[in-house]
């Protein structure tokens, strides 16, 4: 769980590799969107070669001149429906860990990324829109991308 000193260093920097800024929670009353969209962001982030944890904060919009705007978190979601949201599409399950973090009276959503070594890359194991079953994507910058092999 980050520290407030972490959070503040965190919305200090750029999107990155390791760190993504969501301006609002993920709508999964647009079941297929915003479900492919999350599978893709965890397998992203979890595929990731780091040396450290990594990062979505939601609740914080990051213009392209690196403005940032802070809304912070409106829906109120726990870890177990963001868990349920990937169980059977990923494989090796992924691990991460959704909490809320308060600051200056703002609530952020924070979904964290601990350092994990999986037997192999993560992969979806049903066919989503944008994902592939059996293919393999990583962040790559500030982008989610396909890795070609």
């Amino acid at each position: 769980m980050l520290s407030e000193k972490e959070f503040i260093s965190l919305i200090e920097g750029q999107e990155s590799s390791i760190l993504d800024f969501k301006q609002k929670m993920y709508d999964f009353s647009d079941k297929d969107k915003a479900t492919s969209d999350f599978v893709k962001d965890v397998i992203c982030m979890s595929n990731t070669i780091r040396q450290s944890n990594s990062y979505i904060i939601i609740g914080i919009e990051e213009k392209k001149n690196g403005e940032k705007i802070i809304h912070g978190l409106d829906d109120d979601i726990d870890d177990a429906i963001l868990q349920d949201k990937v169980k059977n599409k990923v494989f090796p399950r992924p691990i991460f860990s959704f909490y809320k973090l308060n600051y200056k009276n703002t609530k952020f959503g924070i979904i964290e990324f601990p350092i994990t070594k999986y037997s192999t890359p993560l992969t979806p194991t049903v066919k989503l829109r944008g994902l592939e079953i059996g293919k393999v994507y990583y962040r790559q910058g500030t982008s989610n991308t396909e890795a070609l092999v």
